[in-house]
């Protein structure tokens, strides 16, 4: 199975406006590797 989480840096380099909100759909895909909320 892939891994199916993408980091805040590979988020920026897909060109996803910071930050990643709980609204959007791409927020359950996110890995904030600090134990913080995903860039909010």
């Amino acid at each position: 199975m892939p891994n199916r989480t993408v980091t805040i840096a590979k988020t920026k380099a897909a060109g996803f406006i910071m930050p990643i909100t709980r609204d959007s759909w791409l927020y359950k895909y996110t890995d904030n590797r600090d134990g913080g909320l995903v860039s909010e």
